[in-house]
């Protein structure tokens, strides 16, 4: 019997810096810029990068953006996995940290 394999096609951050934290992911993994739909307002500065075929990540300017009260405790996260060893977790290069 073949399992039901359940696939990521995208997933979506609010920020307030669109173009900042699309360098920064394009930077620290690789990822490039895929096309947007037409259908997001052009006010949320829409960018949508590619992960790997099938799945993207969409990036969203949200202006008045502000972590939760939680986010200390709980966090609403991502749990990537970085491929390259020479980049030592606290030893990050400052081009690397997240806008």
């Amino acid at each position: 019997m073949i399992p039901n394999i359940i696939t990521m096609t995208h997933f979506t951050l609010a920020t307030r810096d669109v173009a900042a934290t699309q360098r920064f992911f394009q930077a620290a993994f690789g990822w490039r810029a895929a096309k947007h739909h037409t259908n997001v307002p052009a006010e949320l500065e829409p960018a949508w990068l590619e992960i790997a075929p099938g799945q993207e990540m969409h990036l969203l300017k949200v202006s008045n953006f502000d972590p939760s009260p939680f986010e200390r405790e709980y966090g609403r996260h991502i749990a990537l996995l970085h491929p390259k060893q020479d980049i030592p977790l606290g030893r990050r290069p400052r081009s690397l940290h997240a806008p």
